[in-house]
């Protein structure tokens, strides 16, 4: 689906896949790829495994802007680099 939005540029981009897969890896490499988000966009990931979310994304071209937890579920804002 992402690669439809090659043209276009978002502010924010909230990503919530079904918890324990590898979308959200795989979503932030195709964002970043496709160059749809500006240096001040924001994306908003959701996620139930916060520690296998941080190790998956500490390589790739992004920075923890804030983190939240809500009951079982944690928020983290990235931006990128």
């Amino acid at each position: 689906c992402l690669g439809k939005l090659e043209n276009e540029q978002f502010d924010i981009i909230y990503i919530d896949p079904p918890y324990a897969t590898e979308y959200i890896k795989k979503s932030i490499q195709k964002i970043i790829e496709l160059n749809i988000i500006k240096e001040e966009s924001q994306i908003i990931i959701e996620t139930d495994d916060e520690q296998r979310i941080l190790q998956e994304i500490e390589n790739m071209d992004v920075e923890i802007v804030d983190k939240r937890k809500y009951g079982r579920a944690t928020i983290i804002f990235l931006r990128k680099r």
